[in-house]
Parts: C-alpha cells; sequence; structure tokens
C-alpha cells in the first residue's frame, strides 16, 4: 500500500494544485487496486482529500477566478456543477460494500468524472491565473489555501475587489 500524506507546500497555487490532482489520480488508483479493509482506509483518504482541496478551491480559487478571468463566473459554475455533481457520488459510494461490484463500477465512473474535472480546472483556471495573477499573489494564494484546507478561514466573497 502506498502512503499517502497531505501536500503542504508548493511554490504557488498552481503548482499545489495541480500536484494535489496527481496525488488524487494515484490515490484513486490505489483505491481501485485494493481489497477489503485496505480500500475502505483508501476510500477514506481519498474522500478527505477531496474535501479538503475542494475546500480551498471554493475559498481562494474559484472567488479569484471569477473576478479575474474572462468569463469567470461561468467557468466557476461550471466548475462547482461538477464538484456538486461529485460530492453527489461520494455520498452514494459510502453507502456501498468497498467489495460490492457496485462500488467498483461507481469508483470508477467517479474518477472519470474528477480527472475531468481537474482538466477542467487545469485548463480553465489555473493557466488563466498563472498568467494574471503575479507570483506573489499566486504564493500568497497558496497559503490561503491551505488555511482553508486546513478549515482556518473562510471564503473569500465574490465580489471582493482587492487581489492577492
Amino acid at each position: 500500500m502506498k502512503t499517502t500524506r497531505k501536500i503542504e507546500n508548493g511554490a504557488d497555487v498552481v503548482e499545489f494544485l495541480k500536484m494535489q490532482h496527481e496525488q488524487v489520480k494515484s490515490l484513486f488508483g490505489d483505491v481501485i487496486d485494493a481489497k477489503g479493509p485496505q480500500r475502505a482506509q483508501l476510500f477514506r483518504q481519498l474522500c478527505d482529500l477531496l474535501a479538503a482541496h475542494e475546500a480551498g478551491e471554493e475559498a481562494v480559487v474559484h472567488p479569484t477566478a471569477a473576478r479575474t478571468i474572462e468569463n469567470g463566473d461561468e467557468v466557476v459554475a461550471e466548475r462547482l456543477e461538477e464538484e456538486r455533481k461529485a460530492d453527489a457520488a461520494i455520498a452514494k459510494l459510502k453507502t456501498l460494500d468497498v467489495s460490492s461490484k457496485e462500488f467498483d463500477t461507481q469508483i470508477r465512473a467517479l474518477r472519470k468524472a474528477v480527472l475531468a474535472h481537474a482538466e477542467h480546472e487545469e485548463k480553465e483556471e489555473f493557466d488563466e491565473l498563472e498568467t494574471l495573477v503575479d507570483a506573489k499573489g499566486l504564493a500568497n494564494m497558496q497559503a490561503a489555501v491551505v488555511a482553508a484546507e486546513q478549515g482556518q478561514q473562510k471564503p473569500i466573497p465574490r465580489d471582493r475587489t482587492s487581489s492577492y
């Protein structure tokens, strides 16, 4: 079994979140390959990582993208809808026996949806933020994402005019 640790450092918010996307991808593979109690434990780790990751994005990245990038509100609304669907799929998975065929089918469908979501974020939000926000701002956003993931920061209002 691979051991998974929470990523706490990255040069900036984009690097940090892309590293988490890679960790999510790897953890999905671990869950799919595992059996029995190990599978249940890895699934809990995956759920925890996804929840923390989304908390950071929802508190910092999405509000910044909404006010910074072209068509930001639309882009963010699409990402939030994908996240809502993933949350519903996770809730359903939590009710299933991890050894069941249905769990296996559903976890594979969730992996496909989450990885497509991550790709959309990287291309439609992260790449734009790298272009529009300076290095100091991206580093400050990374610190804010870590704080949000640890439950230490409240979401930034979407109408906030100051930037990182």
